[in-house]
């Protein structure tokens, strides 16, 4: 990577950290004040719910996303191709997720589930209308989606869900929320992106070579969200609303750390892979490179999530959300073994083996198919280990594909690993430690708070010690990602070309 295109791809990284930790505190503040007004069986029956979201906006992009951003002549031509297929695909989904939504209802035994996965069918037409805007802000590395764009969709969703929820509407508080925060970003998407399909240029032929590629895509996405489907509607059918509500919003909390590497690295991984994908040297350094600082980063929030995830969600959503705190400790193998699947995907997306990312998903789906039922009768903690165990074995299969399209060999894999795991560990051990003597559980909510930082300070503090100690090189690999500069040129805009 020339110097000058790494430090744009670090800048922009830095730009989208910004944008992403606005994102995340906004909605992380907006889910505080709402798992006060909504109680957790309406939460567990709008993600009943919401699986129609989940498997609807796969079909919405149905992988034109990454055949966009991968492609490298013929972009206006394609660009518009792939914006009246996607119009097209909302325009038929709509309705086809109307019609699914009463056997949502049967499943989970629940006349709401069904009216509320109803109401959600057209969000997804809305969805589809994003795919193309996104795609080639991602492609320009203008950072607008992350530093402006979802933002002021989580603004939308925050206000909307909060005002009708101190209303009493419960879980159609956050249907609307979820409309508001989507015809925002829909509609700021477009304005920024300051281009427009040109309807004549859109051919069957093109979609026909868009498709080519996106089809191993969207298989490989629409394997993962069926597997991701598999806790909701495993532990929904065995458990209660309030069960699974426990569950997801403990999930939503140990999932941070992976949504922060995919929406802030992960973009930008896969428009800079692409272009370096011809020369397998340099490819393949940029990996190992990335790779590493990774590691390095995801090992001790891993950790964290192990000793501290407990105490923390009681002292962030309150005493009766104790069960998510389990939740969230179970799931640190999402972490791990996530942020590493997520590396792999862009890898194999920008090498152009979209075929092997459809593999790596076929273990996804087969491992979680397992894992979760055969651990769900424990409840929402049986349901997040069942993830954790499943992530995890993925995760080493998707090193083997890694190896396959890159050239990168399992070992370096493994020993870029070792060291931030093994402080890790360490990490987690004094911070549980510390953990044991303040007792922060049974203490008052401000002197709970101050344990909880205290033990957060152990444990990266023991990291940072134990990782200087195993691999001496580490501190200066991290600086080494923090550009010379970062000035906000995100707006800056280069046509679709």
């Amino acid at each position: 990577m020339t110097p000058s295109f790494r430090e744009k791809a670090l800048r922009g990284a830095h730009l989208a950290s910004a944008g992403w930790t606005a994102t995340q505190v906004m909605n992380f503040a907006a889910y505080l004040v709402l798992t006060r007004l909504i109680s957790p069986a309406s939460f567990g029956q709008f993600a009943e719910a919401s699986v129609i979201l989940g498997v609807g906006t796969l079909f919405a992009e149905a992988g034109m996303m990454a055949a966009l951003i991968h492609r490298n002549d013929r972009l206006e031509e394609a660009a518009s191709t792939a914006a009246v297929a996607t119009l097209l695909t909302g325009l038929l989904l709509w309705p086809l997720a109307a019609a699914t939504a009463p056997l949502l209802g049967l499943l989970f035994h629940s006349s709401e589930v069904t009216a509320l996965a109803l109401a959600l069918s057209g969000w997804l037409l809305l969805r589809a209308l994003t795919v193309v805007p996104d795609a080639l802000l991602q492609r320009r590395f203008s950072f607008l989606r992350r530093v402006v764009v979802e933002p002021l969709g989580v603004a939308a969703f925050a206000v909307t869900s909060i005002v009708l929820a101190s209303h009493g509407h419960g879980a159609w508080a956050l249907v609307a929320g979820t409309y508001a925060s989507m015809l925002v970003q829909v509609v700021s998407s477009w304005l920024f992106v300051r281009w427009r399909p040109r309807v004549r240029l859109a051919s069957t032929a093109m979609w026909r070579e868009l498709a080519g590629y996106a089809r191993f895509v969207f298989a490989s996405e629409l394997l993962r969200r069926a597997a991701w489907q598999v806790d909701v509607l495993a532990l929904g059918s065995v458990g209660s609303a309030g069960a699974v509500g426990q569950y997801r919003n403990g999930l939503r909390l140990a999932s941070q750390p992976h949504d922060g590497w995919v929406q802030v690295a992960a973009y930008v991984l896969l428009p800079t892979f692409a272009r370096m994908a011809d020369e397998p040297a340099r490819f393949r350094a940029a990996i190992e490179r990335t790779m590493a600082t990774m590691f390095m980063v995801v090992a001790p929030l891993a950790a964290m999530l192990v000793a501290v995830g407990h105490p923390a969600t009681m002292l962030a959503l309150g005493r009766e959300w104790s069960e998510a705190g389990y939740v969230v400790m179970a799931l640190a193998g999402l972490v791990a073994g996530g942020t590493f699947i997520s590396l792999a995907t862009e890898v194999l997306k920008a090498a152009g083996r979209p075929r092997l990312l459809t593999r790596t998903h076929v273990v996804t789906l087969v491992t979680t198919c397992v894992c979760i039922p055969a651990l769900v009768w424990l409840g929402p903690v049986g349901a997040a280990l069942g993830v954790s165990v499943s992530t995890v074995l993925t995760a080493v299969y998707a090193a083997r594909m890694v190896r396959v399209a890159a050239g990168i060999p399992c070992r370096a894999i493994g020993r870029a690993a070792v060291h931030p795991y093994l402080a890790a560990a360490g990490a987690a051990a004094a911070s549980f430690g510390v953990g044991r003597l303040l007792e922060p559980g049974s203490a008052d909510s401000l002197t709970a708070g101050a344990a909880v930082l205290v033990m957060l300070t152990a444990g990266f503090a023991t990291y940072a010690v134990l990782l200087r100690i195993l691999d001496p090189t580490s501190a200066a690999r991290l600086r080494a990602i923090v550009p010379r500069s970062i000035k906000a040129d995100a707006g800056r805009s280069e046509v679709a070309t």
